[in-house]
C-alpha cells in the first residue's frame, strides 16, 4: 500500500496483479489497474461469474470504488477490458503449440 501511494504521489500508474487480501488492499488504494483472472474474480466475489454480464456487474463495482480500468483474464477465451470508456474482448490467435507459461505477464507489458 506504501508503494502504491508513493507511485500516485509520482502519478505513476499502478497495475496491480494480485490475489486474495492483496488484491483488496490494491482496489481500496485505487490502483490505476486491476488485472484479476476469471477464477480469482469468482472466490473474490464469492460469485459464479458464468456470463459477460455478470462479469461487467463485478468490474465495474470495482470501478466504483476508484479503480481506473479491470481487465479480467478468461483463459482461452481471452480477456474483458473495462474502464470508462466502454467495455471490450480480446481473444487470443489460434495457435499449434501453446504454453500458457507468462501469458499474464504478456498482457500487463502491453
Amino acid at each position: 500500500s506504501e508503494a502504491i501511494q508513493k507511485a500516485k504521489e509520482k502519478n505513476v500508474p499502478v497495475l496491480a496483479d494480485l490475489t486474495g487480501q492483496a488484491l483488496d488492499t490494491a482496489v481500496q488504494a485505487q490502483v490505476t489497474t486491476v488485472l484479476v483472472n476469471i477464477k480469482t474474480l469468482q472466490r473474490q466475489t464469492e460469485r459464479s461469474l458464468a456470463n459477460d454480464s455478470a462479469v461487467l456487474q463485478e468490474a465495474q463495482g470495482i470501478r466504483a470504488q476508484g479503480v481506473e480500468n479491470v481487465i479480467v483474464t478468461l483463459g482461452d477465451e481471452g480477456a474483458l477490458l473495462i474502464a470508462a470508456q466502454g467495455a471490450w474482448r480480446v481473444k487470443p490467435p489460434v495457435v499449434s503449440h501453446f504454453n500458457p507459461v507468462g501469458s499474464g505477464e504478456t498482457l500487463s507489458a502491453g
